[in-house]
């Protein structure tokens, strides 16, 4: 898990996510979207898959 300094983490990083799934066609994530789309890609980056791969 990162420290709570991880500056790869930021606001940024979410809207460029948020912004690349929005031109591929997916509804673009606003409010509590943007949250649950926060919370996933932390999930992806940094706590790993439940059956021990990656």
């Amino acid at each position: 898990m990162p420290s709570a300094e991880d500056e790869r983490f930021t606001f940024g990083l979410l809207i460029n996510v948020a912004d690349v799934l929005a031109r591929h066609g997916y509804p673009r994530a606003e409010g509590i979207d943007l949250v649950d789309l926060r919370q996933a890609l932390y999930c992806f980056l940094y706590v790993g898959r439940k059956d021990g791969g990656r």
